[in-house]
């Protein structure tokens, strides 16, 4: 955060700081313990929030996640000395320019289902975002049904992935996810509404087969166990591979907060003999108040530590209308949202959302919203 908000601050700081006739303290409804503009977790709202705010723009005081989402109270998704303002307003009983201020903090936006995703690339002429697909989703019983890929242009075409589900108590037991472009298709199956077996298989023969291990309750696993096979052709033998994961999880309020991949890895070919090889690297991904990654990186046995991806989120009154993802092998991405009228919990929710954002090269975002 201290970055983001050192990008932000400016000499507008000086411009709009305090003066006594702003000290006024007005409690505000409290119903859920937190309320938009109460910085320091005292209950009322008060020209300390306003200071707070401002010594956190100067790098003099660091937010717990709490505290920024609450901070936030005009809504954009980032703290800036424009929320101290409208927490000056608030004091000064404005009726206009107080933001959120005020607010309980449970009358926030509901977490939605995404209805479409544009995606952007800049354009290696000009310089400028443009449009390279739009993605709709359809749903049924609140799962996809079906997530179309519509390409700017012919040349990068449709691509449609069809999902079919048996449940069991409300909750999914199996689906069965075709690739209509790819010849592949993908099986999961769950335990207790959470992905436990993923199999995909090739027309060739090749199949992927993941296990996932939860070893906590807030849903999400801990490790999981990886069997590849390559069917062979004229020109190169068949493989055979393994792979086994460990993941640390913390997690904060049922969202997670920072995961941490580190593994073996298993890798050989027909009559030679087994031969466990140690990870190059452990990847780290952190994330924010809402649960989406907000940088990931790579710390490697044998080479530099580097970060792989950064995501900054865009927010109207409260909702992500956007992301940018940066970093990684190719030029920055940006995203728009949409969302239908379906409410969805905050943790699949913010699984959804890393899963549009970051993408299916992360197990986390692959199979676990679906």
């Amino acid at each position: 955060m201290k970055k983001t908000i050192r990008a932000i601050i400016s000499v507008a700081i000086a411009a709009s700081a305090l003066t006594a006739g702003n000290a006024s303290v007005f409690a505000a409804e409290n119903n859920t313990g937190y309320i938009y503009g109460d910085v320091d977790l005292d209950g009322v709202i008060s020209v300390g929030d306003a200071t707070l705010i401002q010594q956190a723009l100067s790098d003099f005081a660091e937010f717990s996640d709490m505290q920024e989402q609450l901070a936030d109270v005009d809504g954009d998704g980032r703290v800036s000395v424009h929320d101290a303002t409208c927490i000056q307003n608030y004091l000064a009983e404005f009726t206009t320019g107080t933001g959120k201020t005020g607010e309980d903090f449970s009358a926030q936006t509901q977490h939605r289902l995404l209805s479409s995703v544009k995606r952007y690339v800049v354009d290696y002429y000009t310089q400028d975002w443009t449009l390279e697909s739009t993605t709709n989703i359809e749903y049924d019983n609140a799962y996809p049904t079906l997530i179309e890929e519509v390409g700017s242009d012919e040349e990068i075409g449709t691509f449609r992935t069809v999902f079919e589900y048996t449940f069991e108590n409300g909750l999914p037991k199996t689906s069965t996810i075709k690739n209509v472009n790819e010849s592949y298709s993908t099986k999961i199956e769950y335990n207790n509404g959470r992905v436990y077996d993923v199999r995909v298989d090739f027309e060739d023969g090749s199949y992927i087969n993941t296990w996932y291990q939860y070893a906590n309750g807030d849903g999400y696993f801990t490790s999981l166990f990886r069997e590849t096979y390559t069917a062979g052709n004229e020109y190169f033998p068949e493989q055979f591979a393994e792979e086994a994961d460990s993941v640390q999880v913390i997690a904060e309020n049922g969202l997670m907060k920072k995961s941490i991949n580190s593994g073996y890895y298993a890798n050989w070919n027909e009559r030679e003999p087994k031969r466990w090889l140690r990870f190059n690297g452990t990847y780290t991904a952190e994330y924010d108040s809402d649960g989406i990654a907000k940088n990931m990186s790579a710390e490697f046995r044998l080479g530099p530590t580097q970060t792989s991806h950064i995501v900054e989120v865009q927010k109207e009154n409260g909702v992500i209308t956007g992301a940018v993802l940066n970093g990684g092998t190719a030029s920055a991405v940006r995203y728009e949202f949409e969302y239908n009228d379906t409410e969805i919990s905050a943790a699949r929710y913010s699984q959804m959302m890393n899963y549009f954002i970051i993408g299916s090269g992360s197990n986390y975002y692959n199979n676990n919203w679906y």
